[in-house]
């Protein structure tokens, strides 16, 4: 199930992520370590990191790779599509401290359930529907204004803006706004959204995102676009 090249991952690969076992770490000092049945827990605590990403591994091995993990740990199985139905609005953290690493973002887990389910099961074909580029008209206001706010804010690195739209997402197209930073803080998303909706009209939309590791809207504007802000460089 592991991808052997960093950052090529197939429609097969986003079909096995849903189709197969994956494992989640969780913590609970009253049970032993090693495997866990989910049905036997009455609650469940799961691992995270500082910033709020989900880690989670296509096999046990995967879970010490590099001794980062020295210790045996508590994890339990549940099939891709459980899981991230389970944690909608989550950032997950493929094999992590493995060679090779796969970022799933929010919107992008969106994409993979939305195109899951069809009559004969699982179809992932469509998860190459979503169309990403750049806006015709640029919203200067709205780009300026974030501008002058990312300047107030040491953890943002670069902002990217782009046009997307997910035909299955029953959502028009619309702007998307990627963050390059060193801190994937919910305050600053929330705080980025709220500038740019001010500045634009009233109909329309805008999603704003922190880009960190491989996904297919990281991979667009990081790599295909211009970043509309950038920190100057500190000389020392």
């Amino acid at each position: 199930m592991e991808s052997k090249q960093r950052g090529s991952f197939s429609s097969e690969f986003y079909k096995k992520v849903l189709c197969e076992d994956l494992i989640i770490l969780t913590y609970n000092t009253e049970s032993p370590e090693g495997q866990h049945d989910l049905h036997q827990q009455s609650s469940v605590n799961i691992v995270t990191y500082p910033e709020g990403q989900i880690p989670i591994f296509t096999s046990v091995d995967r879970i010490y790779d590099k001794a980062v993990i020295k210790e045996k740990v508590q994890y339990i199985l549940m099939k891709g599509i459980d899981l991230f139905s389970m944690a909608k609005g989550a950032t997950f953290i493929v094999n992590p401290y493995s060679d090779t690493v796969k970022e799933f973002l929010p919107a992008e887990v969106e994409i993979m359930l939305n195109q899951s389910e069809t009559k004969n099961g699982l179809s992932m074909e469509k998860v190459s529907d979503i169309q990403i580029g750049q806006p015709d008209d640029y919203p200067n206001e709205m780009l300026k204004n974030l501008s002058d706010f990312f300047s107030t804010r040491k953890e943002v690195l670069s902002a990217y803006i782009g046009w997307i739209f997910n035909p299955s997402a029953n959502k028009e197209p619309h702007y998307i706004i990627g963050i390059k930073a060193n801190d994937d803080s919910k305050t600053l998303v929330a705080a980025a959204c709220g500038i740019a909706m001010e500045a634009l009209p009233q109909k329309e939309a805008v999603d704003i995102v922190v880009l960190s590791r491989r996904s297919i809207i990281s991979d667009f504007l990081i790599h295909k676009t211009k970043p509309f802000y950038q920190r100057p460089v500190q000389i020392s």
